[in-house]
């Protein structure tokens, strides 16, 4: 989705899309269904909608990109493949369960975030997929990115607030924080790993966000 969406990105164009993957989440998001045969009842005779992109450091994305937890999941799976969510499960323990944090400082059109942060996600839509709401309030076409910072905390934390989380209630947790933005800055300490729609990359130690 990631390719052939940057591709696509200003053109003419009409990118429909079949479900195939892990998470689905865009697809999720959209309301397209998770099958193939309705998927492509929806390229026939649905209508074609405009949604926005966002750019990081360069790479479009349409559906969350990121960095911290997600974005060492992402080069992990990169790494070492398996696909599904019983991998992407024990992926993600495997990156908590090693303690590191991400020492960032965030400008969002204005508004200033300080967080040593166990994820910052970048969301355009609502989930990462398979049900999981990083951003319940974004919406894919009201022209900003949901910026979520998620502060390093403790597992025993953690998992209390979980089902928070999977409730779609994540802003409710103490520590976390949500800004719409249509443009922002992510300052590091060190280099900074991303990825866009689970693409990971390498970035400096400073990220630009915008959005399309």
């Amino acid at each position: 989705m990631n390719e052939v969406g940057s591709a696509l990105a200003g053109t003419p164009v009409v990118l429909g899309l079949v479900p195939g993957g892990s998470g689905n989440g865009l697809a999720r998001d959209l309301g397209i269904p998770l099958k193939a045969e309705p998927a492509l009842d929806v390229l026939l005779d649905g209508r074609d909608r405009d949604i926005d992109g966002g750019i990081l450091n360069g790479h479009l994305f349409f559906n969350v990109a990121g960095l911290g937890l997600d974005a060492r999941v992402a080069r992990d799976f990169q790494a070492r493949g398996g696909r599904g969510i019983l991998s992407y499960v024990v992926k993600t323990a495997r990156a908590i369960l090693d303690g590191r944090g991400t020492a960032c400082v965030i400008d969002a059109d204005g508004q200033s975030v300080a967080a040593d942060a166990l994820l910052v996600a970048l969301a355009n839509s609502r989930q990462y997929g398979s049900g999981l709401l990083i951003a319940p309030s974004a919406r894919v076409d009201d022209g900003v990115i949901d910026v979520v910072v998620v502060p390093r905390m403790p597992l025993v934390r953690m998992l209390r607030y979980l089902p928070r989380v999977l409730a779609g209630a994540i802003e409710t947790v103490p520590g976390v924080s949500v800004v719409k933005a249509r443009h922002a800055t992510i300052q590091g300490t060190s280099p900074l790993a991303y990825h866009v729609d689970g693409e990971p990359h390498e970035g400096g130690v400073r990220l630009s966000l915008s959005v399309r």
